[in-house]
């Protein structure tokens, strides 16, 4: 029930959108991505394999949910993207839920959100939330608090040139 998209090519798809999966959900090598652009995707139990993704979209104020009403097993990546306004540094939200037991972790994180924001993960036993946080918050001296500003800046952010290195130090742990 709901509204999604389901594209399965060979041995790898997506599982897109918002509502109900009344079966149990395996996510070996595609994606899974769930809401409308922030919105929940509910599923039965979910098991995600090392080559699988997990798409979560994070806005200011909120973020995409998989709420899994049975058990959940992760592994593989998840990864963060910005939809419509710019999510806070400290900002916490809950982006996977279970009604029963959370076994596993995922092996990578990929940040694709604006600026100096990075995601960090927090896992409970039936829960995995994300704080925003931001890597200027670290920075100290007028060296390290200037570079960091500049990095952060909107000029450096929408240069094409610099996308590869940006990417490179939010890859850093």
């Amino acid at each position: 029930s709901g509204f999604g998209t389901l594209a399965v090519s060979g041995s790898s798809g997506a599982l897109r959108g918002s509502g109900s999966v009344l079966a149990p959900v395996s996510n070996v090598s595609g994606t899974v991505a769930p809401g409308n652009s922030i919105g929940t995707l509910t599923v039965a139990s979910y098991t995600q394999g090392v080559a699988g993704l997990l798409d979560v979209e994070v806005t200011s104020g909120a973020s995409d949910v998989l709420a899994v009403t049975g058990n959940a097993q992760i592994a593989g990546t998840v990864r963060f993207l910005q939809f419509g306004a710019a999510p806070a540094a400290g900002q916490t939200s809950t982006f996977l839920t279970t009604g029963g037991t959370l076994s596993g972790r995922f092996s990578a994180v990929q940040d694709l959100l604006p600026g100096a924001l990075f995601p960090v993960l927090a896992y409970g036993s039936n829960s995995v939330s994300l704080t925003i946080a931001n890597f200027c918050s670290f920075a100290s001296g007028p060296v390290e608090t200037q570079v960091c500003a500049t990095l952060d800046s909107n000029t450096v952010q929408s240069d094409p040139d610099m996308a590869s290195a940006l990417s490179g130090l939010q890859g850093l742990d």
